[in-house]
């Protein structure tokens, strides 16, 4: 993502801090979506917490798992927008999200290790 997200994309704003809160055997998130924005004007940063419950990964896919973290990423950083511009926050975020799109196709186009393996047992 930092290869195709090259801010700035707010004059007061140079990070976007994303946390995956990932569900499991130590604690459980049972949550999904965006919680706990909240900014930072001295340091200039956004962040946000992204729920990702353990029910939700346990028995799915290498490639279901890329995609929910996709769409996460993209629903993050669309709460972070939409808090800035609430705010009355100067935010370009056609581009930032014109830009995240190029990076999730990417990610999503990308073999994972199973699709891999599955690729080269049926090339035998």
């Amino acid at each position: 993502m930092a290869e195709y997200c090259q801010g700035p994309y707010s004059p007061e704003i140079e990070k976007f801090a994303l946390v995956l809160r990932v569900g499991g055997e130590m604690q459980e998130f049972n949550f999904e979506g965006c919680e706990r924005i909240r900014r930072n004007r001295k340091q200039k940063y956004i962040t946000v917490d992204l729920g990702y419950p353990s029910y939700r990964w346990k028995a799915a896919t290498d490639r279901a798992i890329r995609e929910y973290l996709a769409e996460a990423v993209e629903t993050g950083l669309l709460c972070c927008t939409r808090h800035l511009e609430k705010d009355k926050t100067k935010v370009d975020s056609q581009r930032l999200m014109a830009d995240f799109h190029k990076a999730k196709q990417l990610f999503l186009s990308t073999q994972t290790g199973d699709e891999h393996e599955r690729t080269q047992i049926s090339q035998e």
